[in-house]
């Protein structure tokens, strides 16, 4: 391990800092350079291109820039289209909630329940280490897309329809001034 190291305190509480670059010369392991402060709470700041192949859990916000999730077509198989959304859209319940694991914080939430998500998009909740249900919400996306697109077909069929009617009521009247 290269990089620094230091510590200070006094019998009761050590603090320590770590600041360094890890080099990976194969094309195995792993590779970071984590740069950290301490104040009360660990923290760290990971430069470049950091690869996780298992799950990462945060316990507060997370804030970014930017968030891209793999789409590419070639990541894919097995691609199907989604052939209706809009019944099981209007089954989802959002609801409003506090997160009961700080009650000094009332901040609104909004989202769904991952127990009622889960009988209809199954594929859409996971379960982490401790049996708790998570909720992958871009998951919903492609599904609001759908239901969308739905949506409007039938609008377009609609004001067809209104179009029709309105032309046989005109000639109704038509037929009716004469």
């Amino acid at each position: 391990i290269g990089g620094e190291f230091t510590a200070s305190g006094n019998n009761s509480n050590i603090i320590f800092g770590v600041a360094g670059k890890a080099y990976n010369l194969s094309s195995t392991g792993i590779s970071a350079g984590v740069y950290g402060f301490g104040s009360g709470c660990p923290a760290a700041m990971f430069e470049g291109y950091v690869e996780m192949t298992n799950n990462l859990f945060v316990n507060l916000d997370v804030y970014c820039e930017e968030l891209n999730e793999s789409s590419d077509e070639n990541l894919k198989r097995n691609i199907t289209p989604i052939s209706s959304s809009i019944q099981n859209i209007l089954k989802v319940n959002p609801v409003n909630y506090y997160w009961k694991k700080d009650e000094a914080d009332n901040k609104l939430q909004t989202g769904v329940i991952a127990q009622e998500l889960l009988k209809i998009y199954p594929e859409l909740v996971s379960t982490d280490r401790e049996g708790k249900l998570g909720v992958r919400y871009t998951g919903l996306i492609p599904h609001l897309i759908k239901g969308m697109q739905e949506q409007q077909a039938e609008l377009e069929t609609l004001k067809s329809l209104i179009i029709e009617m309105n032309k046989e009521i005109a000639t109704i009247k038509s037929e009716m001034n004469k």
